[in-house]
């Protein structure tokens, strides 16, 4: 079949007869290899690819639970997920749905008004050129939608498509965060200005349930197999625990490694990185270690991050692949001044503090309470409906520590909500250290350390439930 293509068009159409052709060429083979994909900064990873062909095929936004269903399969293989959801397209004609999908993505007649040198309409010959190719390959054309998405939103500086990927990637942006939020229950057609998640409060209920585990500073990483592993700081090293319930816990490792605070993520290569503090030369600072299990782990590497007063970080990977680490510091330059920062990292080993303070204490000094607080022992929590919390534990005049929490829409600018505590186990008893694990659901199970005054010095693991009102 020859295909009347020219210019940028060629491009396109060529990026999708190789991938094709790499499959097998005209013989559509029955077996789809996976292809290299990439997404815009703002829609990143398996649900990106979910949020790109849902949108492709139907012009709006899947349900959270469809997100989520969705997503497990992509991650098994996307070019499969995106054969199945053509599927349901199967009676639909070949011209009938090229003009579908490319008025779904945003390119349409208005979107690219360029002519090329022959008088030709670049929007007329990609979509007879799209018709053509689902045409000669029936069978793969899920595999073409995947393609042309992932081609079409790294356009954006192109003179000719630019201005449709622009606009693609903002419309993907808006419908991310629309499947993101656990209460939206139905697809949905998402204005392109962005998708504002209804503002909601959390509230907390204890498990009462003995973990068993002592020690402070918990760490807490949900497995690929829905499994929860914990890293507790300790006096006998760094205990590594386990649970499949994320109630009951099996120790799997005592690790005797330097440093303390451990907080650890997993990124999109299946490598584990650990954060934590460390003290060299009287200076603390952030090192990472990596590793292929999350229990064999690398000699440590200094992140870059130093100071007299930093103490326990936090880490999330954000959408766009990036790394955030979250920390106390002082936001003054002495010991009186404490306050939160932030650092990023491209590759999870190099951070670059960025500028200003997330969070910082009130105007009296180091007086504490909800009035003045004083923060520490952040842990960063990226919501289901698209919002950022951090988990902050705050000393407050009576005596005894509670947790706080504090929101953003970004994570770097921070509310504090300190009307009431969100954990306080009452006068005597003093909690801190909180790591949170999402539940699925939009609710998040909380790890805490906690201490009796009747014992001092003892200091064991406590847990509850966090969902939004």
């Amino acid at each position: 079949m020859k295909f009347n293509i020219q210019g940028l068009t060629r491009r396109i159409l060529l990026s999708v007869v190789v991938v094709i052709s790499a499959c097998g060429g005209a013989n559509e083979p029955s077996t789809l290899i996976p292809t290299p994909v990439k997404h815009a900064a703002t829609v990143t990873g398996t649900s990106g690819i979910v949020v790109h062909v849902y949108q492709a095929l139907y012009g709006m936004a899947p349900s959270n639970a469809m997100l989520i269903s969705y997503t497990a399969q992509a991650t098994t293989d996307a070019s499969a997920f995106a054969q199945t959801l053509e599927s349901n397209f199967r009676n639909t004609s070949h011209a009938v749905l090229a003009k579908q999908v490319l008025d779904n993505l945003g390119v349409t007649a208005t979107t690219v008004p360029a002519i090329n040198a022959t008088g030709q309409s670049e929007y007329a010959l990609l979509l007879d050129a799209v018709t053509q190719i689902f045409s000669a390959f029936p069978t793969m054309r899920g595999q073409v939608i995947l393609n042309m998405t992932n081609l079409l939103e790294g356009l954006e500086s192109d003179a000719t498509y630019g201005p449709a990927a622009v606009a693609y990637n903002t419309q993907a942006a808006a419908n991310f965060a629309y499947s993101a939020d656990s209460v939206n229950s139905g697809p949905q057609a998402v204005n392109a200005s962005g998708y504002v998640p209804p503002v909601r409060g959390w509230t907390y209920t204890d498990d009462d349930v003995n973990l068993g585990i002592a020690g402070v500073s918990p760490g807490s990483i949900l497995l690929p197999d829905g499994d929860v592993r914990l890293y507790v700081t300790s006096t006998n090293g760094l205990g590594v625990y386990r649970s499949s319930d994320g109630l009951h816990f099996t120790k799997e490792a005592t690790l005797f490694i330097p440093g303390t605070d451990y907080t650890v993520i997993r990124r999109s290569d299946g490598k584990y990185y650990a954060y934590f503090r460390q003290s060299t030369g009287g200076v603390n600072g952030v090192y990472v270690r990596t590793s292929s299990d999350g229990l064999n782990w690398s000699a440590a590497t200094p992140t870059g991050i130093s100071g007299p007063y930093i103490s326990v970080p936090s880490a999330k990977v954000l959408l766009d692949g990036r790394v955030r680490l979250v920390y106390p510091d002082s936001v003054g330059g002495g010991p009186r001044d404490p306050g939160i920062k932030s650092a990023i990292s491209n590759d999870g080993m190099t951070f670059q503090v960025e500028p200003g303070t997330r969070l910082a204490q009130g105007p009296n000094g180091n007086q504490h309470g909800p009035s003045n607080p004083f923060f520490a022992d952040p842990e960063m929590v990226l919501t289901s409906n698209g919002d950022w919390l951090i988990l902050l534990a705050v000393p407050p005049e009576s005596g005894h520590a509670t947790i706080y929490y504090a929101a953003s829409p970004d994570g770097l600018t921070w509310t504090p909500n300190t009307t009431a505590p969100l954990i306080d186990n009452g006068a005597g008893t003093s909690v801190f250290d909180p790591t949170a694990v999402p539940l699925g659901d939009g609710s998040y199970r909380i790890y805490y350390a906690a201490d009796v005054a009747s014992s001092p010095g003892q200091y064991f693991l406590r847990s509850g439930v966090m969902r939004p009102k």
